[in-house]
């Protein structure tokens, strides 16, 4: 907590300032700074309403969703950090660093961590389009989740054990800003 932060304001969960540019942690909550809700969906599946709040520079990621893919226990997690490269006042580059857990309500869900690159269009003063490319590293220990697995890879590791999989994603999103 703290009212007027100059540089890095850090926690693992939650920071609460008046004024902070680069909060760093999943929930922001910085009067001067932005929170919106964002719908997104990717290229393997998932559909996600996601909480993001930061200050000017970075922001955190906390999200909810489904997967349509997976044959049983769609339900997914997200959670992530981001930064904003400001360009005009109408486009900003997003980017972030995002681990989701596909069947997270399972005993076998499916990892996935990625770093997204999204330009974003502002459309006035509350809303938001995003949409861009990804780099993403997924593993299972569940053989039934191979649906869920894109088909085309940069790298595959499929062993007894697990299934893993280095592949290049998209991601398109729109948000509203509050």
């Amino acid at each position: 907590m703290a009212n007027e932060v100059k540089g890095v304001q850090w926690a693992g969960l939650v920071n609460i300032a008046r004024n902070s540019d680069v909060p760093i942690g999943l929930i922001n909550i910085i009067k001067n700074g932005e929170m919106g809700m964002a719908v997104t969906y990717d290229g393997i599946g998932n559909a996600v309403a996601s909480f993001r709040s930061g200050g000017k520079y970075t922001y955190g990621i906390l999200g909810i969703g489904y997967n349509h893919k997976m044959k049983k226990n769609g339900l997914v997690a997200e959670a992530g950090l981001g930064a904003h490269i400001p360009v005009l006042k109408w486009l900003r580059i997003n980017n972030e660093l995002k681990v989701s857990s596909i069947g997270c309500d399972s005993s076998d869900p499916v990892y996935n961590a990625g770093y997204l690159l999204l330009p974003a269009f502002r459309i006035g003063r509350h809303f938001e389009l995003f949409g861009g490319g990804s780099i993403n590293y997924m593993e299972t220990k569940n053989r039934n989740a191979e649906n869920v697995f894109p088909n085309h890879s940069l790298w595959k590791g499929n062993n007894s054990e697990k299934l893993q999989q280095a592949y290049v994603g998209y991601q398109v999103g729109a948000q509203f800003i509050f």
